[in-house]
């Protein structure tokens, strides 16, 4: 079925850390994440509190603060 939060595969979080990108692309990164977790969690509201392990794939965005899009 693949990932419902299809961001990054591992290689491309890889690459995009060990990139020397400006702090506020980083940040611009962070904006999409954000903005994509958003979409994905309207569009599955409805199932609240029926769902246990859904989200948690291989492919996720990592927030600047460590934390991952799929937390």
């Amino acid at each position: 079925m693949g990932d419902y939060d299809d961001l990054c595969s591992f290689s491309e979080r890889k690459a995009l850390n060990e990139a020397n990108l400006h702090e506020e692309t980083r940040y611009t990164l962070d904006e999409i994440y954000q903005q994509r977790v958003n979409n994905l969690v309207k569009e599955i509201k409805f199932m609240e509190g029926k769902l246990i392990g859904l989200i948690e794939g291989n492919h996720f965005g990592a927030f600047q603060s460590g934390i991952t899009t799929t937390k």
